[in-house]
C-alpha cells in the first residue's frame, strides 16, 4: 500500500496571515509512504519547523494525503500547530555623547546631528509604535543648545528593528561645562517594556577665553581732563564670571600726575554679557604745551 503526502500553508488566526514556508516558519516537504505487509502499520512524516525569535501568534500548516493505492484515505489532512515561544519585544534607546561644533553667522546653519538608535529586541507580528520628545537638563532649548524635537516611531512587521531619532545640537564658541539633555520615550504599544530615557551629552570643545585690550590714541585737550576709552575683549564667551585687574604704569614717555592720572581697578564679565566692553579707564590732563606725542601703558593682571 502507498500514499502520497505533501505540506500546505494554513490560515493562521494572526493578523500576519498564514504560516508559510516563504516566511521561513517550516520547510516544505513531500513524498510517498509505503506500507509493506507484515511490517509496522504506522509511519511518520517529519516536517521541520524553523526556530526564530519573532513574537507571533500560534500558526498552523497542513499535511495532506493523496493518491493512495490499495487503501482508502479516511483522514486526508492533519494540522501542525507552531506554538509561539517568544515574548513581546522591548524597546531600547541609545545614549550619545558628541562635541557641539562651532557656530557660524546663522546659528541654525551649523548644527551637529545627534543620532539616537531606538531598537526592538526581537521581531513582532504586530505594529509597534512609541512617542519621543526632547527634555532639557543642564542643556536647554531656551539657551539655544539644541533644537527641540518630538514625534512617533512606528515599527512595522518585517521592517527594520532599529530606527534613528536625529536631534540637532547648535554649535557655539562659548567656554562651558559639558551639558546634557534627554530624549524620553512614552506611550509604547505592543511591547513588553521600554527603556524610557536616553542621555545626550554635549561635550564642550571650546577653550577658556583670552583677554585683550586695544590701544587708544586721542588728543589731550587744552585744559582739564579727558577720558581715554579702551576696548577690553574676551576671545569667546564663558559660562563663568571673568574678572581682570588693570593698572596704569609709568614706563612710557608720558608722566604720571602731569600728563595723566594714575588709575587702577577691576573689570567683570558675567555670563550673558557682551564679550567686548568700552570703558573709560584713564583721565588725561590737557595742556597747551607743544610737545611730542606721549604714551602711557595699562597693564592687565
Amino acid at each position: 500500500m502507498t500514499v502520497k503526502y505533501d505540506t500546505a500553508d494554513g490560515v493562521a488566526t494572526s493578523t500576519e496571515g498564514a504560516a508559510t514556508s516563504a516566511d521561513d516558519d517550516y520547510t516544505e516537504t513531500a513524498g510517498t509512504l509505503s506500507f509493506i505487509s507484515g511490517e509496522s502499520l504506522t509511519q511518520t512524516v517529519e516536517v521541520f519547523v524553523n526556530d526564530d525569535t519573532k513574537f507571533e501568534q500560534n500558526e498552523i500548516f497542513f499535511v495532506n494525503l493523496s493518491d493512495s493505492t490499495n487503501a482508502t484515505i479516511t483522514t486526508p489532512q492533519a494540522t501542525g500547530t507552531i506554538i509561539n515561544d517568544d515574548v513581546a519585544p522591548t524597546i531600547e534607546i541609545s545614549s550619545v555623547s558628541l562635541n557641539e561644533g562651532k557656530t557660524k553667522t546663522d546659528p541654525n546653519t551649523n548644527t551637529t546631528k545627534f543620532y539616537l538608535d531606538v531598537s526592538l529586541t526581537n521581531e513582532s507580528y504586530q505594529t509597534i509604535s512609541v512617542d519621543y520628545i526632547t527634555v532639557g537638563d543642564t542643556a536647554t532649548s531656551d539657551d539655544y543648545d539644541y533644537l527641540t524635537k518630538a514625534g512617533t516611531l512606528s515599527f512595522e512587521p518585517g521592517g527594520p528593528l532599529t530606527q534613528p531619532i536625529v536631534v540637532s545640537v547648535k554649535g557655539d564658541t562659548k567656554f562651558e561645562l559639558d551639558e546634557t539633555f534627554f530624549v524620553n520615550l512614552n506611550n509604547a504599544t505592543n511591547t513588553q517594556n521600554t527603556t524610557s530615557q536616553a542621555t545626550c551629552t554635549i561635550k564642550n570643545d571650546d577653550t577658556e577665553p583670552v583677554i585683550n585690550i586695544n590701544s587708544a590714541s586721542m588728543a589731550e585737550g587744552d585744559s582739564g581732563t579727558s577720558p581715554f576709552s579702551f576696548i577690553v575683549s574676551l576671545s569667546n564667551a564663558s559660562y563663568t564670571t571673568v574678572t581682570v585687574d588693570y593698572e596704569t604704569t609709568d614706563d612710557g614717555t608720558a608722566t604720571e600726575g602731569d600728563d595723566y592720572l594714575y588709575a587702577n581697578g577691576s573689570l567683570t564679565f558675567t555670563p550673558g554679557d557682551p564679550v567686548s566692553k568700552m570703558v573709560d579707564l584713564v583721565q588725561v590732563n590737557g595742556d597747551t604745551d607743544f610737545e611730542n606725542d606721549e604714551i602711557f601703558h595699562i597693564k592687565l593682571s
